[in-house]
């Protein structure tokens, strides 16, 4: 028996953009987030760095600065190679935790290195090495996920 479609997994998507021109607008930030299906919720976001100034209008609307983008917002491109991966594996699979966990690890790894600029040449090769373990378990978790799609329509 087939569930109805108001009863099965959905996703919300939204995002803000740089003006509200969409010839020239850019992301600067998306939230992906899928419910339902008696499934958990999975909220995925993204705070990109656009690299150019926001209209006043958008940033109005958002609240995000180009000041507060260019601090703590991704390089857009890296951005938008996410947002876009998250869209397609979400089609794919059901277990998209793994690429969130790599998310996760970039980060972190991302915040320790600001948190400590003095650290050592020894101590940075330590935490190069820890992240790429942990990050390439992920990677090789997800992409043994992936290979079980093998005939699976892309």
């Amino acid at each position: 028996m087939n569930t109805p479609w108001h009863l099965g997994r959905m996703a919300g998507f939204d995002f803000e953009t740089t003006d509200k021109d969409p010839e020239t607008a850019l992301i600067v930030t998306c939230a992906l987030i899928g419910v339902g299906g008696e499934k958990p919720t999975l909220p995925a976001t993204w705070l990109l760095n656009p690299g150019i100034p926001m209209n006043p209008e958008a940033i109005a609307i958002h609240g995000i600065t180009d000041e507060y983008a260019s601090e703590h917002g991704m390089d857009a491109k890296t951005g938008v190679l996410e947002i876009a991966s998250a869209l397609r594996l979400r089609k794919q699979i059901s277990g998209e935790f793994w690429l969130l966990l790599g998310g996760v690890c970039s980060i972190l790894f991302a915040i320790i290195l600001m948190a400590y600029p003095g650290a050592g040449l020894l101590a940075l090769v330590w935490i190069i090495g820890i992240y790429a373990l942990i990050f390439g378990s992920a990677l090789l978790a997800l992409g043994f996920r992936l290979r079980g799609l093998k005939g699976a329509p892309v």
